[in-house]
């Protein structure tokens, strides 16, 4: 291993080979993805006046710091098409699981059953009654529970399960949770950019927006969920993450139903201040609602400043 360090530390190129070769092991990604950014920082590889002076060939370009650009490395590409790949297994073990949870559901359910499944789901999802009158059928009624859940929210699932003591369910969902876990923990922002953790239509639902001052590169997955609780204690599991976007800041989306937000522009602002010093909130909208913004906030702050300089000086001349 020394000689392998050395031989990597003297040699930019052979340290290229040797996050390419970390690339091939999922596990090593993270690692990988660490030290190309690592490289980025330190090696520029072309000069503005090489790369000018090169034929122009089909590798795309990006931007780094001052002038100078360089072509797109192979590696990049890589560690890219990895994490794209991790995310579709991901949302192809999030199909898979809801198939099976249907199926053990529509296997424990009667057709004589199929009302009061509808009135129970209508109890806990009131905003879900006109879906569920058009219904026929137990898998029906799940794939309206599923416009409640994405790719890391199944607790509607969770609780239909739960309430029907459908215990061989049980280990599909603590296999789905720890397949999760670890997905949440390992999967960084950056290539989540666009991304959709959920494609189901949202019919009664409002939009809540969080607009954060993050690189994307220095989080996870998890950091969102993380998020979530804080930002709405005890209401989290109602809301659905849509997707995330990157421009100065991150954008991300979320969904919730109509009849919850003022329960949620509520506890978004008990936890404001832990929003602004933990996650860098600089702007959250629930519904039509803007709950916060960091520059309006900033303005106020700098006219009751003057205010009270302007006060503070009527005081001195009274007192002179």
């Amino acid at each position: 291993m020394r000689e392998i360090y050395t031989a990597v530390a003297y040699d930019h190129n052979k340290l290229k080979s040797f996050v390419k070769i970390l690339c091939k092991t999922e596990d090593a990604v993270n690692m990988a993805d660490d030290l190309l950014q690592d490289i980025e920082k330190v090696i520029v590889t072309e000069s503005l006046t090489d790369s000018t002076n090169e034929p122009v060939t089909d590798q795309a370009t990006v931007p780094t710091s001052g002038n100078i650009s360089r072509p797109q490395t192979e590696i990049q590409l890589y560690i890219t098409q990895i994490y794209n790949d991790c995310f579709d297994k991901m949302t192809w073990n999030y199909g898979s699981f809801y198939f099976k949870v249907t199926r053990l559901v529509s296997t424990n359910s009667t057709i004589d059953q199929l009302e009061d499944f509808k009135e129970y789901i209508s109890y806990c999802c009131s905003d879900l009654s006109p879906q569920l009158v058009m219904a026929t059928t137990v898998k029906d009624v799940m794939k309206v529970v599923k416009t409640k859940c994405n790719v890391i929210n199944i607790a509607p699932v969770e609780e239909v399960v739960s309430f029907y003591s459908i215990t061989e369910a049980n280990p599909l969902i603590s296999d789905y949770k720890a397949t999760l876990d670890e997905f949440c923990h390992t999967f960084k922002l950056q290539f989540l950019n666009n991304k959709k953790l959920s494609t189901d239509n949202f019919l009664v639902c409002e939009t809540i927006e969080f607009v954060l001052d993050w690189d994307p590169a220095e989080h996870l997955l998890n950091d969102i969920r993380r998020l979530m609780e804080k930002a709405f204690q005890g209401l989290s599991r109602r809301i659905i993450v849509k997707s995330m976007h990157k421009g100065n800041s991150i954008v991300i989306i979320c969904g919730a139903p109509t009849h919850l937000m003022n329960a949620l522009q509520l506890r978004a602002r008990d936890n404001l201040t832990v929003l602004q010093e933990e996650f860098a909130l600089m702007r959250l909208k629930i519904g039509h609602c803007t709950v916060y913004d960091r520059t309006i906030r900033n303005k106020e702050l700098k006219i009751v400043a003057e205010e009270i300089e302007l006060c503070e000086g009527e005081l001195v001349k009274m007192n002179s």
